[in-house]
């Protein structure tokens, strides 16, 4: 908190930003603040920390939002890769190394699914 003080930025509530940092860390937080920085690497004046926070809350939930879509996505597509492999390939066609192009290590890859079985 010092350090935000340091720089310029108005603190209303000291506790509620340490509590804040504490859970968000002051490093990550730093990032946030770059937008406030002008070019001479001072910051402007009179910006209140609880903009900074409502920022990154803002952020968080964005990516909470984009996170679950990506995951959506995601399993989406690995349904439908699974589905076209098995039935083009059969059940266990994963393991047939024909399947894959030249980039494909299959001894490391049934070496990976081995350490996964076990």
């Amino acid at each position: 908190m010092k350090i935000i003080k340091e720089k310029g930025f108005i603190v209303d509530n000291e506790e509620s930003c340490i509590e804040f940092l504490k859970q968000a860390n002051y490093y990550r937080v730093s990032a946030y603040l770059l937008p406030f920085r002008k070019r001479d690497g001072k910051y402007f004046p009179n910006i209140n920390f609880h903009r900074i926070k409502r920022i990154y809350e803002f952020d968080s939930r964005l990516r909470g939002v984009l996170f679950n879509c990506i995951e959506k996505i995601e399993l989406h597509l690995r349904t439908q890769l699974a589905y076209y492999s098995g039935h083009n390939y059969g059940a266990i066609g994963y393991t047939n190394a024909d399947i894959y192009n030249e980039k494909h290590n299959d001894e490391k890859f049934k070496n990976l699914i081995q350490v996964c079985i076990e």
